[in-house]
Formats: C-alpha cells, sequence, structure tokens
C-alpha cells in the first residue's frame, strides 16, 4: 500500500532512547512509512533493529536494495550505507558520505523530499555537529514539515540546535510528544503540489550514483581554495543555503563537518611526525652504540647530538598536536561515543 505520508527520522549519539519512545507509540495501521537514520559504526551488527522491534508495534526491517515499502513499516539504515528513498522502494548503497558519515541523514531526508515533496515529515533528534540541518531545509523546500527534538531534553544537543538555526521547523518537542504529533500530522495527505527544485534533485543523484563531476558542482555553486578532507580533491560551496561545500567525488560537508574533517587529518598527520622524529631519534641512538663499538667516539658523539635534537622536536610536536587538536567542550560527546550510539 503506497503511504499517506513519509516519515523521516535522523539521529546521533543520545538518539536511540527519543527514538524507541517514538516507534513504540506509532500504531501498526499508521498511514505512513517511517524510516531512520542514525550514526552508528560500519562495524555495527544488528543490535539497534533488535531495540527497534522490541517496542514497535509496526513491521520494522534493515534497508535493503531495490525493497518497495509500504504503510506500517520502519526501514533503518545499514551500517555504512546511505538509505535512499525513490517513489515505492528504497536504494541502499556505498555513496560517498555525507558530514563525515555513511548513513547520513541529509541524504536520507533529501531523497525523500525529491521523492514524495509536502508528504514527508523530516525528525531530528539527539546528536552532535549538524548533519541533518541540510536535509531538514530540503524537507521544508519541498514542501514538507519538520520537527525537531527540544535541544534541552536531547542527549546533545547540537543536532537540534542546528536544525533550528538553519531552517523553519513547524514543531520543538519532547521525544513523549512527537509520536502523538506524528500521529495527527499523518491522518490528513497534503493537498498541494510542489516542484522539486533541480539543486536538490542533482544532490540526491550524488548520493545515488556516486558522481559528482565538476560541470554539476558548478551548477551547484563556486569553487573555492578549500580540499576535501576525505579525498584531498577541490571544493564548491554550495549555493543558497548554509555554509556547505561538495567535492567532484560527491563528498559533501557542512562547514562545520570539515573542519571536524580537517581536524582529524591534522591529528593523523602529526601523529605521523611525532613517528618519523621518534624513530630517526633511536635510530641515531643505534648509530651513536655502533661507532662507540668502533672506537670512534667523536663520531659517536656526533649522533649522540642527533639524537637529542630529534628527540626535542618530536616533543615539540606532540604539545603542538595536543594543542592544535583539542576540541571544544561542547564536542565531546559525540567523540567520545564516534561511530557508537549511548
Amino acid at each position: 500500500m503506497n503511504p499517506q505520508s513519509v516519515i523521516v527520522i535522523g539521529g546521533s549519539a543520545g538518539a536511540l532512547e527519543p527514538l524507541e519512545r517514538i516507534l513504540a507509540s506509532l500504531p501498526a495501521s499508521l498511514p505512513a512509512a517511517v524510516f531512520v537514520v542514525l550514526h552508528i559504526a560500519p562495524y555495527a551488527g544488528s543490535g539497534i533493529l533488535d531495540r527497534v522491534l522490541a517496542v514497535t508495534p509496526m513491521k520494522a526491517r534493515a534497508g535493503s536494495d531495490g525493497e518497495p515499502f509500504s504503510s506500517g513499516e520502519v526501514v533503518l539504515a545499514l551500517p555504512d550505507h546511505h538509505l535512499i528513498v525513490k517513489p515505492g522502494h528504497v536504494r541502499v548503497t556505498r555513496g560517498p558520505r555525507e558530514n563525515l558519515w555513511r548513513p547520513s541523514v541529509d541524504v536520507l531526508f533529501r531523497s525523500a523530499a525529491v521523492a514524495y515533496g509536502s508528504r514527508v515529515i523530516g525528525v531530528i533528534l539527539s546528536g552532535a555537529l549538524d548533519d541533518g540541518s541540510a536535509g531538514v531545509m530540503a524537507v521544508k523546500r519541498c514542501g514538507g514539515m519538520a520537527i525537531v527534538q527540544t535541544p534541552a531534553e536531547a542527549a546533545v544537543a547540537e543536532m537540534p540546535e542546528s536544525a533550528i538555526r538553519n531552517a523553519q521547523v513547524d514543531h520543538v518537542l519532547d521525544a513523549g510528544a512527537i509520536a502523538s504529533t506524528l500521529r495527527q500530522l499523518v491522518q490528513t495527505a497534503p493537498t498541494h503540489a510542489v516542484v522539486i527544485p533541480q539543486d536538490l534533485v542533482l544532490e540526491t543523484q550524488f548520493a545515488e550514483t556516486g558522481l559528482a563531476s565538476a560541470e554539476a558542482n558548478q551548477a551547484l555553486g563556486e569553487p573555492t581554495e578549500f580540499t576535501c578532507s576525505e579525498c584531498a580533491g577541490p571544493l564548491w560551496r554550495r549555493h543558497g543555503d548554509m555554509l556547505r561545500y561538495r567535492c567532484m567525488t560527491g563528498h559533501a560537508f557542512t562547514a562545520r563537518s570539515l573542519d571536524e574533517g580537517l581536524n582529524r587529518n591534522l591529528d593523523a598527520a602529526l601523529w605521523a611526525a611525532v613517528r618519523q622524529f621518534e624513530q630517526r631519534a633511536n635510530l641515531y641512538g643505534k648509530m651513536a652504540i655502533d661507532e662507540r663499538e668502533r672506537g670512534r667516539t667523536r663520531t659517536a658523539s656526533s649522533y649522540d647530538e642527533r639524537e637529542l635534537e630529534t628527540r626535542r622536536h618530536a616533543k615539540t610536536l606532540r604539545a603542538m598536536l595536543e594543542a592544535a587538536t583539542r576540541q571544544p567542550a561542547a564536542s565531546q560527546p559525540e567523540r567520545l561515543r564516534h561511530g557508537e550510539l549511548s
């Protein structure tokens, strides 16, 4: 049965508990299909699906590429796969990450908005950074509605706060009130048709096909001096909405997620440099010992000096690493749960 409405739900750290509360209160007869993206580690098992099955009266399953869906179903994104809503069926792909995540909330929300227009209701739950904000904006541009968990109730408030800051959301609610609001909203099918913006169609195609040509990016924005933190390719700034970037490979970032990606790269580069300095220092120490054993004390002393100097460089880099990659306190919950859900 083709759903009267499509509900898309996205969250990250701290989102599982409110998701369970919402799904437990939605009836099996709900005239809507529900799609869920939570940020989970690529190696995660079936624990989230098991927990959803334990609380919801609706049918629930993990997304499978090409499968149809109908009212009264909950479809969850697989780990390390985008969940894309098409008319009457889903796509499950390993397309380029958006906002450092696969699955990405933006990918789900945008695809649903392109496929179902004003029949979409987007729900943002607890999480860090701002994946989902551009997705909520897409839902609104296509005539749909947006609900955001009350930031004060969310375990991690950044995702809800960003959605409220960047989009004209319709409701800001505690998790306990979200389900009743959804039940009310899906009872009346939207009657207004909306022309789907072509830029959203293009971005949905990027996630589905994994292709984003320079020409397509040029149509969406202007080139910048920045490079992609995932593949090091050139980035285009996205026109018209919150500060966002895309590369030719298809990776997409908000400014905050790009900063996080660059920070991770900086961390890795600095540790690699520390390792190289420490290896050189160890080598100089071995060379000094070898020279002394051969009676060449002057040369040995030279290697001793090089070892000490190189260890000083390594120590300096360690101090720089700690200072340069230190994160604001607000981002710590996500870092502690990186790849996991609480």
